[in-house]
């Protein structure tokens, strides 16, 4: 967590489940968007514009962010694997909408 004891939390994905992500998120107290990311770029900068935060084209980049404590996996299930891999090797914390991955 952040020097004030909030948590910064990335979402991933803008479709049904990152758009609900992100509403949640803003309803936390101690907890705040520091940016959105999907493969989709005006996607992501559409939405992120709803909340006043930066839109990522590139994963990695969102991850490296100092802020971003926390990542909301709200993507295609296909990728799921791939994006938590991503933030575990960051050391963030990951919440990741069903099913992790199609397969064991």
């Amino acid at each position: 967590m952040n020097g004030s004891g909030d948590l910064g939390v990335g979402v991933i994905g803008c479709g049904f489940g990152g758009r609900n992500a992100s509403k949640q998120i803003s309803r936390v107290e101690r907890a705040h968007l520091v940016g959105i990311y999907d493969v989709d770029v005006q996607a992501a900068q559409e939405h992120a514009a709803e909340y006043g935060v930066p839109a990522f084209a590139d994963l990695n980049e969102m991850l490296a962010r100092p802020n971003l404590d926390a990542v909301m996996i709200g993507s295609p299930q296909f990728v799921h694997k791939q994006q938590v891999l991503a933030a575990v090797a960051r050391g963030k914390h990951i919440f990741c909408e069903k099913p992790m991955a199609l397969s064991l």
